[in-house]
């Protein structure tokens, strides 16, 4: 529930793996699902305590 409003935000990846991001002026850590390098283009599939969980755009499923 934290943050929700957030799934579906796309941005462009800074760094691999794991690393912050500031989205609408707040700073999250995230960490990628799958694969993913800098400079891909991710989408917000998840927000939980520990932070935003991306997977690379267009590899996420939609039913």
């Amino acid at each position: 529930m934290l943050d929700d409003r957030l799934i579906k935000t796309i941005f462009t990846l800074p760094t691999a793996r794991l690393g912050n991001i500031q989205l609408y002026g707040i700073f999250y850590h995230y960490r990628v699902l799958g694969e993913a390098e800098i400079g891909d283009q991710v989408v917000v599939v998840a927000a939980d305590r520990s932070g935003l969980t991306v997977r690379k755009l267009g590899s996420e499923l939609d039913y």
